[in-house]
């Protein structure tokens, strides 16, 4: 599978210095859906197709590969105690349904209500 960038480098561009992430937690077919989601849109299928077969190399370097490395979404297992590994579910709350992300955070009383 050909991408702007290696999983080793999304590695590198995405996670900070000093954390450890083992490269199989990127997967190729991950970076190649990130570039169609994001980069794709913006720099039109013709000029991917020529970032992709190796023109313009200072542009995929300089000004498309970080943007590539954190749209692509990473693969971590969590492990148990035990060393099992677990599932992990995410649980949004929000004010009321139907309510979206604010930088504000309701008040104590109003999230026990909530939950």
């Amino acid at each position: 599978m050909n991408t702007l960038v290696t999983p080793l480098q999304v590695l590198k561009l995405a996670f900070g210095e000093g954390e450890y992430l083992p490269p199989e937690i990127i997967a190729e077919a991950d970076i190649a859906g990130a570039e169609q989601r994001y980069i794709v849109p913006v720099v039109g299928r013709a000029l991917y197709e020529k970032l992709l077969a190796g023109s313009y190399p200072d542009f995929r370097t300089e000004y498309l590969a970080s943007p590539a490395a954190l749209f692509t979404p990473a693969k971590a297992a969590s492990m148990t105690a035990s060393g099992e590994p677990t599932n992990v579910t995410t649980v949004r709350l929000v004010a009321s349904p139907g309510s979206t992300s604010s930088s504000l955070t309701p008040p104590e009383d109003s999230m026990a209500d909530v939950i």
